[in-house]
């Protein structure tokens, strides 16, 4: 006869039942962590600085992100916010290509004879 257990709520429960082990991916936990750091309100740039092929970031936490474009790419003012805005979430460039890498999903076409 299995061994039942009371909870805080007065709900009998196997004691089996409770066993629940849940191995997660460390990236995960990673990812989770982020986002409880995250404050929107210390997201907002105080001042965005642009210079040759770089663009800075001056955050109101009085953090700064600098990023840079490839010479032979043209100037675009929200990809560099993007990339900058992405850099100060995920802290560097390699998790953000590790997201890149572990969540992307690329769907074919489907052809369609005509």
């Amino acid at each position: 006869m299995p061994k039942y257990k009371i909870t805080k709520k007065s709900v009998p429960v196997r004691a089996t039942d409770e066993i629940h082990f849940d191995f997660e991916d460390p990236f995960q936990l990673f990812l989770k962590n982020i986002a409880k750091e995250i404050n929107v309100k210390k997201l907002l740039p105080v001042k965005i600085l642009k210079s040759g092929n770089a663009t800075i970031v001056f955050w109101n936490d009085g953090k700064v992100t600098a990023v840079r474009r490839s010479p032979d790419e043209p100037d675009n003012e929200y990809f560099a916010f993007t990339a900058a805005l992405a850099k100060r979430i995920f802290q560097n460039n390699s998790n953000i290509k590790r997201i890149l890498r572990t969540k992307t999903e690329w769907k074919e076409d489907e052809k369609t004879d005509d």
